[in-house]
């Protein structure tokens, strides 16, 4: 449940923006299985929750398109190389809501990455794969500013899902905005 502490209308005459032209950072293009990792909460305007689960089948779909040898199917393990993709499409996920509803990057209050950690890769190297994708996203979008520092938290985690039931994300990315 989201609180915004007003009273607020969505107006009747809102356009969305039309984003099937544009927004192909880092390689990825819309195609409709992004929308079934994606949960989304949106204030019009106001206030916003975006979580982006990747679990094994997608991470499947994300490397499908991938020629290098970055994930293992028979033992779903998943290299450096695998996570440093992930972390693009959790960015490019999160950036497409973000212009959908009319916020910027300036307007997030807190970004989680919780990761599951029989992924086996280190706090510090996740830290680093997440820096290094911020920093290209930023060159390529000219919409971030990295140099004032780290704009996310990892949070490492035993298992993370949709449900009690389906606990199998490898990564989870938790975004909340607000406009001031």
């Amino acid at each position: 449940m989201l609180y915004t502490g007003e009273n607020v209308e969505s107006p009747s005459d809102v356009t969305e923006p039309d984003l099937s032209t544009g927004q192909t950072y880092l390689g990825f293009h819309y195609e409709k299985w992004h929308d079934s990792c994606l949960q989304k909460c949106i204030v019009y305007e106001r206030i916003g929750t975006t979580v982006v689960s990747v679990t094994q089948e997608v991470a499947a779909k994300i490397f499908s398109e991938t020629k290098n040898a970055i994930y293992d199917l028979p033992h779903k393990v998943v290299s450096e190389a695998g996570i440093s993709r992930i972390a693009e499409f959790c960015i490019y996920s999160a950036d497409k809501v973000l212009l959908e509803n009319f916020f910027s990057w300036d307007d997030v209050l807190t970004l989680r990455i919780y990761f599951s950690t029989n992924i086996q890769i280190s706090h510090e190297t996740l830290s680093t794969i997440f820096t290094s994708a911020f920093n290209e996203f930023g060159q390529m979008s000219r919409r971030i500013n990295i140099s004032e520092g780290s704009i996310f938290n990892l949070v490492p985690v035993l298992g993370a899902g949709r449900s009690a039931t389906s606990m199998d994300d490898i990564l989870t990315c938790e975004l909340y905005a607000r406009k001031f």
